[in-house]
């Protein structure tokens, strides 16, 4: 906004059924965000560089991980969504692969603002999407975390080798179990069959941390479960022989919902990968870099008293995180303006540089303090021979709502002077939870 003058001129398909009956878990900042005519269901929380994503399970939403998230982000930054026309987002227009799915991801991640680099943690058919994610976009992964990944590869085997009234039977099961799915649900399947073509060709893998954790644990009750743990297990060490820094982690007591049956050794490979991360060049990885955070997204602005449209503010995040950039634009007055906002981890501050279209500029230096950011200038000298002294604070008062409020000195700061109280309302506002 203007500092110049004032703004007032099983595989996966037994991962369905167990989607259909686990309660949606309450989780930090939930919005709703466009990625191109439909809307996404996302939520973040945690704070650090390194981006933690989880990806759901073949028709899961993000209920499917409210065992490791929530112990995630009390050490790193999350981010979880549901994907088209799963959970609490909308449908898409576009048909349901693998390929579609990591497109998905990508335009989810750029429309919420979060910069990489990503530590990827995928379940299932979202194992997939992943590591075809990492591979589509080598430069923003830094490592991920595989928690019983398959494929379409995984039931063309199990076909194969099964005997044909074993595998009927085992068709006829799961038919019973499928008959509550969705649409969205029922596409996913029919694209899990047909990813085996996609996640043949994720080679050459990018050169990053990777750790794969497998559940063991048989059912012999479940028609082809003990032959299918077998094949499962055999194609992900076919997998971790091709990637340069892979690691197995065997989970004997889950037979595939390794996440619930046993969290623990996820968060520990997550923690793992994480650590891996920091000391890889993440200049900005500091938590102070998240600190104004609050402040990223799509906003409209008006003024606090009366409610006057002031004007429209985009701010995300660049440079790897070491950056949080404003576009301002008035309403109405052709007036705009860029500011540039850093931690300076020498002075140990926080430090805005603005520019607008009016030849206009500000530096702005100051502290995060009692969670408002709290912006001052030095005297700056004005036409009539005066000094000029800037204080501008923002107020996080809620997920979708931020105070900016303005005030000048001309007497070295014994008295000052409103010059403006605005309050931005994110556009696309949070549909549940509290930050």
């Amino acid at each position: 906004m203007p500092r110049r003058r004032s703004l007032f001129p099983i595989f996966g398909v037994l991962a369905i059924a167990g989607a259909l009956f686990v309660p949606s878990s309450a989780l930090a900042q939930d919005q709703m965000v466009d990625v191109g005519g439909y809307r996404l269901f996302t939520s973040q929380a945690g704070t650090g560089q390194a981006v933690v994503v989880f990806e759901s399970g073949l028709g899961e939403d993000t209920s499917t991980w409210q065992h490791v998230q929530p112990e995630t982000a009390k050490f790193a930054r999350t981010f979880v969504y549901d994907r088209a026309g799963l959970g609490k987002s909308e449908s898409s227009p576009n048909g349901k692969s693998v390929e579609e799915m990591v497109k998905e991801l990508h335009a989810v991640l750029g429309a919420a603002h979060v910069a990489p680099p990503y530590v990827l943690v995928g379940h299932s058919l979202g194992g997939a999407v992943v590591q075809l994610y990492a591979h589509t976009y080598p430069k923003e992964v830094a490592g991920l975390v595989l928690v019983d990944p398959e494929d379409g590869r995984l039931l063309d085997r199990l076909q194969a080798q099964l005997p044909a009234q074993e595998w009927q039977a085992r068709e006829k099961m799961l038919g019973q179990m499928m008959s509550g799915a969705s649409p969205a649900q029922r596409a996913e399947i029919d694209a899990s069959k047909s990813s085996g073509k996609a996640l043949e060709a994720v080679f050459p893998f990018p050169n990053v941390p990777v750790v794969l954790l497998s559940g063991t644990l048989k059912d012999p009750s479940f028609p082809g479960n003990p032959m299918e743990q077998d094949l499962k297990l055999e194609l992900q060490k076919g997998f971790l022989k091709q990637v340069a820094r892979g690691e197995l982690v065997l989970a004997p007591k889950s037979r595939h919902y390794v996440q619930d049956d046993s969290p623990e050794l996820v968060l520990a490979a997550i923690k793992k990968v994480a650590a891996q991360v920091q000391p890889n060049g993440l200049a900005c990885a500091a938590p102070e870099f998240s600190q104004f955070d609050f402040w990223i997204g799509d906003w409209d602005v008006t003024g606090a008293l009366k409610g006057v449209p002031a004007g429209t503010s985009h701010i995300s995040k660049e440079m790897g995180g070491c950056v949080i950039w404003e576009n301002w634009t008035s309403k109405g007055s052709g007036y705009f303006g860029k500011s540039y906002n850093t931690y300076n981890v020498n002075l140990h501050r926080w430090e805005q540089y603005w520019v607008d279209n009016g030849a206009g500029s500000m530096f702005f230096h100051g502290q995060l303090k009692d969670g408002v950011m709290d912006y001052w200038t030095d005297d700056i000298p004005q036409p009539d021979g005066k000094m000029m002294r800037r204080h501008l604070q923002f107020f996080n008062l809620s997920p979708d709502r931020v105070r900016q409020f303005s005030q000048q000195s001309f007497d070295g700061g014994k008295t000052w002077k409103v010059e403006y109280d605005l309050i931005y309302t994110r556009v696309a506002a949070p549909s549940s939870g509290t930050r």
